[in-house]
């Protein structure tokens, strides 16, 4: 790991512009990384508590799906988007002499700050239930 904390600064820079280049398009920017979440905690919790009819005790349903949901997006999206990225950064791999790691765990560090934000509306979600 002491190997890749001297390229810290190039991973922020990667993580920085894939975070850039993700929203710059988009017409509410940065909102989806809180909108996609609450959409698919919405859209789940329909069709699993009023189709399907999963039993979960107590706790209230949306809780229960998003206490999963968001680590489960996380892990799959981290390792998506780690394994497309070495194909993705391809020309600079090929000319610049820097371990190829470093755009895998740049791209597991910009999940993770979507993780993060999500665990928020997560916390925020479950302080809003009694």
């Amino acid at each position: 790991m002491t190997k890749y904390w001297n390229y810290k600064e190039l991973i922020s820079e990667l993580v920085k512009r894939e975070i850039k280049a993700r929203y710059k398009q988009s017409a509410l920017g940065y909102a989806w990384v809180l909108l996609v979440p609450l959409i698919n905690l919405s859209v789940l919790s329909i069709v699993f508590s009023y189709f399907v009819r999963i039993p979960t005790g107590d706790i209230p349903y949306p809780i229960f799906l998003f206490t999963a949901l968001v680590p489960w997006t996380f892990t799959a999206n981290a390792i998506s988007y780690a394994t497309s990225s070495l194909l993705s950064n391809s020309s600079l791999i090929t000319k610049i002499g820097l371990p190829r790691e470093v755009f895998p765990i740049s791209s597991v560090v910009t999940r993770f700050i979507d993780f993060s934000l999500s665990f928020l509306v997560l916390i925020v979600d479950f302080n809003l239930w009694p």
